[in-house]
Order: C-alpha cells, then structure tokens, then sequence
C-alpha cells in the first residue's frame, strides 16, 4: 500500500528551477537562419548553469530552504533518516495509527543576525513559542543548529517562508498520528517523540515490522464499532457506580481474535503528556485481578471432564466449611444441599470447595495450567503480565482457587479459558491480529465437545435463573457467570472494596463470541439497593453490549426465551429493551 504525500509548502525545490529555465527556452523566438550548433550548445550550458546557479541561491539564501548549508547536513542526517512507519488498520480497513509527514523548523545560529528580533518575528507566525527560549537558542553562536519548532502545519510553514528570515531551515519529519484518539489507545499504543519506537501496544510489539514494512498496513482483529461501544458502557457502569476503573472486551470464541479491549482510564496516544501511571496500565493484559466466582465455571467443567461431579451431583452447603484454619462460607447462602447447576446458580463458594475436594489438588492444577491461567498469555502485546498463583497446590488452594480466591490472572487469560469450555473445548491463544480466512487456528484441546455442550447450559441457567439475569438478553441466548471478589490489601482483604465482573457467550447455541465487563470499586446505589455485586454491576453492561453488537457482527436474533423467567424477571428485560 502505498501513500503519496504532500509536502506542505507546495514546493519542489529541484522542479522549480528546472521550470524556470523551460519557460525561458519556450519564449525565445525561433531564427530564420540555421544557428550554429557548437555556439548553440555553449550558450545552453552556460545558461543552464546560470539559471540552476539562480535556483539554488533563491531556495538555499533567499528563503528558509529544505536543509540549507553544507554544515548542517550532519545535524538534520538522523531525522531525514527516520522513515514511515506502517499505518495501523481496524478489520475492516478503518485507520487507526498513520505517518503524515511535516516540515520541522530549526535554525543555524550562526547565521542568525538579531536573535531576539528573529524571535520576535517568529512569535507572531507561532503563538504557542517561547520567545525567551528561542532568543537564547539563537544566541548560542557555538552551535549550528537547533530546533524551533517540529511538525509545522502548512499554514505555518508557508507563514514561516514569509517572513524571509536568513538563517532558518526547513527539514522533512514525519509524524504518527492517531485519527480515531483515546479509542483503541492501549491496544495500538504510541510511538516516541521523534516518531522513532513504539512506546507500548502493537507500536511497540510490532516496531520492527511496521518500520521495514511501511507499505504494508498491520490489521488487527479489532472492530472500532465494537470498540466504541464496549468503551461507551464500560464508562456508563463506572460512572454509575462510582468506580475508580473498568474495563471491557469482545473475543472470537472460535479463533481467539479480540475484537475489543477497553481499559479505563485510557490515554490520548496523540499527546504523550496523558500517558501516565494511572493512565498507563493496560488492564486487560496487563492487570492480575481476583476475579471471583466466575471461576467456578472452570471448576465445574473439571469435575465433570474428569467424572467427578455432574450436573445433578449434590454438595453439603449447610454451614460454612473450615479448612486448616481457613473458613469458607457463600455470600447469601442457601444454607442446604446444592446441586452443582445450583452451585453456579447461586454461585456457592461452599459447593465449588466441595468440588475442588473431590477432583484434588494435582487435578485442578493440571487442569489450571492447561486452560492457560498458571502461565503468561501469549497475546502480541509486551505488557501482558505473568499471573500470581498459588506456591503451594494443597487441598485449601485448590478449595479456593476453585471459587477465585488466591489466585490472581489477567482477564485475558481468563476470557480465553472461558472461551475455551464455549466453543467445544479448545483453547485458542488470544491474539490482536486479524486471521486470514481459511487460515484459523488449530488449538488445544483441554475438554471434550460433550463437557462444552454441558457447560453452555449450566451457563444459561445462570443468566437465566441466578445471579446473572442483568446480562439477558430479549434477542440473543447469553449464558455466562457473575464474580465479586473483595480486593486484597495490606494484613488481608478488604471488607467494602471489590472488583465486579461478568463473563458471558453468545449464542449459547452456537457460541461464536465471549463479552467481558469488571468494574473496580463499584459502589452500590439506590437503583442497585445498595448492592455493588457482579450481578447488579457488570452483567448489566454486558447484556448492554450485547444487544448493541450483536447485529454489527451478523448474528441472527434468537427466540427471546422470556417464559424460562418468572413475570418479575421478564418484565425487567423488556424494560431494558
């Protein structure tokens, strides 16, 4: 792909001379006599010679020119050698990330007469300079260059002509530019000052690749579309439960593809000043959270893969349990026998312990290592983040592991385990790069078709008729798993600080795509009586998402399924269609 591009002034210096000297041979009248050819071809080259001399002077001393003198050839060599970089492309060719090039403006003090007139003179073409700074830039007769001002727009630069001031140059930059902002910034990052490295996201994991390939754009397997609204509800649920971050994504089931990824708070790739420590943290890839209950999901796909349990199995939830000194109860629990499809319902940490009990310690670490939550995702992104898990796999880690607890991982590890029990049983590795057609990727298998096939209806049932019902949709089968998890402080854990998160599919009769939303801090509400759970947060916004998205990415409306609920519950869905 090849991009043509504009010098800002107008102007080619070598064409312009060249012009003149045509123009004067077109208007020389032709002779009656047969001139002589040798005197003919003497008085063209001593002309030729004047006019290139001409042109040269008038680019080089007459106005500001491209480079200007010999000695400062070594001082712009390096920025002339910065080069394109690739742009960056959405998958469906939207640009996201472009090198446009600019005119920077520098000086040669040494040929500059009156600095501070010079300053001056520059202040009223640009408002934004220092005037003080650049009267003692240009005082410094020892050096013979230094920068005024870099990535002039054209208006200024023809501004800058104008004023006819010797001693001042003109030398070609580029710049990268980020069209669509604070959209998609963690995922494609941002590149140095003077365009040189990518700093973060695909700028930086791709770097080589996009500056040795510039005519050949990178597109990822983000959809902007998707993006947007993923960012929009991702705010919403922060705004409205007061939480000081969030974050969001959409992924391909079936290819591992990331079609969204929000953390929030985000940056503005085309002002570095908003890249900061709050800002920074990619947290997706690069934040390791407790994400609660959802991991009862992959504790009950285990039990049932391995024989131990099934859906109608039943588990002694009737009091809390202690274990080595460690007590586990259920937030709300049922206080009775549970079966494992009400173990999710109602997301019983006493029941997912009682799993984890009977499948074992190695079993469940195993089984953790291979849905990929023991190790460092894979992702093309450099800040993704090693997860921390437990040293030591004995009965009470695996009993809390079971239910989230002691075991931190990324979300996208997380999303992409999940993707795994949605989609028949394979795990696909994350990826932000678009796949080819015809050329998905293979996978791993970590559970069967059958224990999939199963899993999808467990998970139904918690959108359905547990915890998950803000996450139902009136037009698409969502199933999926609600957590809470108090966030880890100094001496223990917090009592009124949490993270709140769901996961779901979609369609749970066909997964095709998995949308996650955890919101950090949430506090409850009047709307949410006070409440500040998974349940109330989170799977709101991703039914939210859902409904949005869906059509964007073609998939047919299903049978609303309203009368699985009860009046009260119908009711609340319709209402929020």
């Amino acid at each position: 792909m090849n991009h043509a591009h504009l010098d800002p002034a107008g102007l080619d210096d070598a064409g312009h001379g060249h012009d003149l000297f045509t123009a004067a041979a077109v208007q020389t009248p032709q002779r009656a006599n047969k001139p002589d050819p040798w005197r003919l071809a003497a008085v063209a080259t001593v002309l030729f010679a004047a006019f290139a001399f001409v042109a040269v002077q008038l680019v080089v001393n007459a106005v500001p020119g491209t480079v200007g003198p010999a000695v400062a050839n070594i001082n712009v060599k390096s920025a002339r050698e910065v080069s394109p970089r690739a742009s960056i492309i959405d998958r469906r060719g939207e640009l996201i990330a472009h090198s446009l090039k600019f005119q920077s403006l520098f000086a040669n003090p040494k040929e500059v007469r009156d600095p501070a007139a010079v300053a001056r003179a520059l202040k009223t073409v640009l408002p934004t300079m220092n005037v003080a700074e650049v009267e003692r830039e240009l005082s410094n007769k020892a050096r013979e260059f230094a920068y005024i001002d870099r990535h002039l727009p054209p208006n200024q630069h023809a501004a800058v002509l104008e004023l006819g001031i010797p001693g001042l140059y003109f030398v070609p930059e580029y710049k990268r530019v980020y069209p669509r902002g604070r959209l998609a910034a963690h995922l494609v990052g941002t590149v140095q000052h003077d365009h040189r490295g990518g700093i973060n996201g695909a700028e930086s994991f791709f770097d080589a690749d996009l500056v040795s390939n510039a005519d050949l754009p990178l597109e990822l397997s983000v959809d902007l579309r998707v993006q947007n609204v993923v960012a929009e509800e991702v705010a919403a649920a922060m705004k409205k439960f007061n939480a000081i971050s969030g974050l969001g994504l959409v992924m391909d089931v079936n290819t591992g593809e990331v079609l969204a990824s929000v953390s929030l708070p985000d940056f503005d790739p085309n002002r570095l000043s908003s890249l900061d420590s709050d800002t920074q943290l990619n947290q997706v890839v690069g934040g390791r959270y407790e994400l609660g209950s959802m991991f009862k999901l992959i504790t009950s796909a285990i039990a049932i893969e391995t024989g131990m349990a099934n859906e109608t199995t039943r588990f002694d939830a009737t009091r809390p349990l202690r274990v080595h000194g460690h007590r586990i109860a259920d937030y709300r629990g049922e206080n009775r026998w549970l079966s494992m499809r009400e173990v999710l319902i109602h997301s019983s940490n006493i029941g997912a312990a009682k799993m984890a009990e009977l499948i074992s310690a190695p079993v469940m670490k195993r089984y953790y290592g291979s849905f990929g939550l023991l190790a460092k995702s894979q992702i093309e992104l450099k800040e993704s983040s090693n997860p921390i898990t437990p040293q030591r796999w004995q009965d009470i880690q695996a009993m809390t592991a079971s239910f989230g607890h002691g075991i931190s991982v990324t979300p996208i590890q997380f999303a992409a385990a999940i993707g795994a029990l949605a989609n028949g049983g394979v795990l696909h590795r994350p990826t932000i790069v678009k796949v080819v057609p015809g050329a998905e990727p293979v996978g791993t298998r970590v559970i069967g078709e059958a224990t999939s096939k199963r899993m999808l209806k467990l998970m139904r049932g918690v959108v359905v008729e547990g915890s998950g019902k803000g996450a139902n949709s009136a037009h698409y089968r969502v199933g999926g798993k609600t957590g809470t998890a108090l966030k880890a402080v100094k001496g223990g854990y917090s009592k009124d600080k949490r993270r709140s998160s769901f996961v779901g599919v979609l369609p749970v009769e066909d997964p095709k795509y998995l949308v996650m939303v955890s919101i950090d801090e949430p506090k409850g509400n009047k709307e949410s009586y006070g409440f500040a759970t998974g349940g109330w947060v989170a799977a709101p916004a991703v039914g939210e998402i859902v409904d949005r998205v869906a059509p964007m990415l073609g998939l047919q409306k299903s049978a609303p399924d309203l009368d699985a609920l009860s009046g009260v519950q119908a009711a609340a869905v319709r209402t929020r269609h």
